[in-house]
């Protein structure tokens, strides 16, 4: 059986195994000028956008990624048309050496080929055969002369691997470096969860094959793509793409905390929009009291959790509570129970982990006629 199946994998077709999709991560890497222009960009399949050093900084550069699995490599493809020859003279990188290895990323490699590149050229190597490796380096020795910067558009590693992808669990809360968190929860391949922004919630959903995953994302008013692979050191890394534009490389860690609920994360997002955008407050819908009771329902204590959550963390904003009741000729000390139920409320929150300062309770009357039914509430108005 094991014959055969390296048989198969040997006379399977060959793709760029530097991309992510291929599961490769790139595990050692110069200074980057930033934005865009970073080493994951280099290897993505859009000869528009690329890799550019760091402003002042001079060659050789070298990039070190280290592949999913064992594989054979057959050529190397690299497109710089689209340098930026035209506002920086000699930008171009002059040639591509690729080195690769089987010991480990850091020892143990040999050159198999070099590529010479003209300005905005392209070039093409086939490497030796039998040429194989788990490690590749590509170093880029100069440029064409700028004196600031050196970029390199796009590469491709063409071969196959020669082994199975190994199974690897992505599911768990990914803490990420540039902020935020990502949630992924396993069901055979199929992957389900949200990436959690500042100010977003992605709602995400994808299929993995062994240590990486595509995937799509969507929030209210957008959507896009996502690629992501675990490397050895079980860092996850990962390239966002937007529908309408825009892209973004990342690397997340696996959070040791509690994991993250993504409705929860979701209902949050949506508070605080709410508090933000109504300049007369919302009404805490559910956040209610029976009409002669000081307690608050039970289903009010459910509803006030994402007040709870958002003021327990200790952001800069606080918040007023404004407790409604209703004025008639049946309840004339309406507002004397209001008082009550403002200090009920309070000391809820007090008892959930929310601060003194971060919230102020007030009181109001609304005015009625003994023949209507209108319920005590609760409105929050976020203070500016």
């Amino acid at each position: 059986m094991m014959p055969l199946l390296f048989a198969l994998l040997a006379a399977t077709p060959d793709v760029n195994l530097l991309s992510l999709e291929a599961g490769t991560v790139v595990v050692q890497a110069p200074p980057s000028w930033g934005g865009t222009w970073t080493p994951e960009a280099l290897t993505d399949g859009d000869p528009a956008t690329g890799w550019c050093s760091a402003s002042g900084t001079k060659g050789p550069f070298s990039l070190v990624y280290e592949l999913e699995q064992r594989a054979a490599l057959t050529s190397i493809e690299v497109n710089n048309a689209n340098a930026e020859e035209g506002s920086n003279p000699g930008v171009s990188a002059s040639s591509v050496e690729v080195w690769v290895s089987s010991t480990g990323p850091a020892e143990g490699f040999t050159r198999v080929a070099t590529v010479p590149l003209k300005k905005l050229g392209s070039g093409r190597a086939t490497l030796p055969k039998n040429t194989l490796a788990r490690w590749v380096r590509l170093t880029i020795p100069g440029n064409h002369g700028d004196t600031r910067y050196t970029e390199l558009m796009e590469v491709s590693l063409l071969g196959h691997p020669l082994e199975p992808s190994p199974p690897r669990s992505l599911a768990g809360t990914w803490r990420l470096e540039k902020g935020g968190a990502l949630r992924l929860v396993e069901e055979g391949p199929a992957l389900t969860g949200c990436a959690i922004w500042p100010n977003e919630v992605w709602a995400v959903k994808g299929v993995s094959r062994g240590r990486a995953a595509s995937l799509t994302w969507t929030e209210e008013t957008t959507s896009g793509q996502a690629i992501v692979a675990m490397g050895d050191d079980g860092l996850l890394r990962g390239r966002w793409r937007g529908d309408a534009g825009g892209s973004e490389a990342w690397a997340g860690v696996k959070r040791a905390e509690p994991e993250v609920d993504c409705r929860t994360a979701l209902e949050d997002l949506r508070f605080g929009r709410r508090l933000r955008a109504e300049a007369l407050g919302v009404t805490l819908t559910g956040v209610s009291f029976d009409l002669t009771s000081d307690e608050l329902k039970l289903e009010a204590r459910n509803e006030l959790g994402a007040l709870e959550r958002m003021l327990a963390v200790g952001g800069p904003q606080r918040v007023r509570l404004l407790v409604l009741g209703r004025s008639s000729e049946a309840a004339p000390d309406e507002l004397k129970r209001c008082e009550r139920r403002a200090q009920r409320l309070l000391a809820h929150l007090q008892r959930a982990g929310v601060a003194a300062s971060a919230v102020d309770v007030g009181v109001g009357i609304l005015k009625v006629g003994s023949a209507v039914q209108v319920e005590p509430r609760v409105e929050a108005l976020l203070l500016r």
